[in-house]
């Protein structure tokens, strides 16, 4: 049996003539940029994750950068942030002229909120929580150290959606492999702040970065907004299917992650990663082991995702689980 690890023919497939209407659609009438879907995918996404404003662009780091380039922050401040994330924001926070201070991560992953309130100074300005793998930061003990401080909160919800704004802003990603992904490169940042919104939408508008969903990745999005309650169901469904066929050999050195609340990411941890990808490669199974590094080499060894999206059958998840185990009766 071949599970690949993402399907993305197969999601289009059963969803390829509304697809197909709404791209035309886009095409016959010349609307490439900035016009009617990019506008009612912001209203749409604002309203899903209960934000006011939304400033759809062309990738979540982007986000990321329009959010820091927003808030105006000095030259030179501190922007805490866990290192077990994607090595590209680190290097926007670069970019931004700000200083990346990292963290620690705790058991489940997700940034250490302790290490943060050990590592805030008076250079600090702005946290950026991780919600990794579709699980969320504890968000009340980070807005308290934030209020304490008088620093700004900045979601990294690339990982998690839907989220509910609770910093002064949240970027996200519709990178083609995630929970609600376009057929191309897509981000976006939301907040409640009306100045702070007008502001990113002139620096994403005049040029400065130059950076705009398309029309036609604004067109997919609105159709797979309407599917997003079955892929956020079913996504749990295969994760609970994972948990229940894997909980008895958790003592013999795999470590599921908790529960978590989107299901990004079904994350396993085992003494020797490479060796259970390269054995579950053998059997047709495609895994990944995320990246995750920055200054960090070792952290690549640590997680290896198993595939997981809507379009997986019980039979595919079941065979994953039957040669994981197998693995460990060897």
């Amino acid at each position: 049996m071949k599970v690949p690890f993402v399907n993305y023919g197969l999601q289009y497939k059963k969803i390829e003539k509304e697809i197909d209407r709404a791209i035309k659609k886009c095409l016959r009438n010349g609307d490439l940029i900035l016009r009617d879907e990019v506008k009612r995918f912001e209203e749409n996404f604002a309203k899903l994750v209960g934000a006011k404003y939304c400033l759809a662009v062309n990738s979540g780091t982007d986000a990321c950068y329009l959010s820091l380039a927003g808030l105006g922050i000095e030259v030179g401040r501190e922007v805490i942030t866990t290192w077990h994330t994607f090595e590209g924001i680190i290097w926007v926070i670069r970019r931004a002229f700000l200083k990346p201070v990292l963290v620690n991560p705790k058991k489940d992953f997700l940034i250490d909120e302790k290490e943060v309130e050990r590592k805030i100074t008076t250079m600090s300005k702005v946290i950026i929580p991780v919600h990794l793998n579709g699980k969320i930061c504890d968000m009340e003990k980070i807005e308290n150290m934030a209020v304490r401080n008088g620093l700004y909160i900045v979601e990294d919800s690339c990982q998690s959606i839907p989220k509910k704004l609770e910093g002064n802003c949240a970027f996200y990603s519709f990178y083609p492999a995630k929970i609600l992904g376009c057929y191309g490169d897509g981000g976006a940042v939301v907040t409640n702040d009306e100045f702070l919104f007008k502001r990113m939408k002139w620096l994403r508008d005049a040029g400065f970065i130059n950076s705009r969903l398309d029309n036609i990745q604004a067109a997919v999005l609105n159709i797979k907004l309407k599917y997003l309650p079955f892929y956020l169901s079913r996504r749990k469904e295969i994760a609970l299917r994972y948990h229940e066929g894997l909980k008895e050999i958790e003592e013999a050195g795999l470590i599921t992650l908790p529960e978590s609340e989107y299901w990004q990411n079904y994350v396993i941890r085992t003494a020797n990663n490479r060796r259970l990808q390269s054995f579950l490669e053998d059997n047709g199974i495609e895994t990944q082991i995320k990246g995750y590094a920055f200054d960090k080499p070792c952290i690549t060894e640590w997680v290896l995702s198993l595939p997981l999206y809507p379009e997986l059958t019980n039979e595919q998840v079941d065979y994953v689980i039957e040669k994981v185990r197998e693995f460990f009766q060897k």
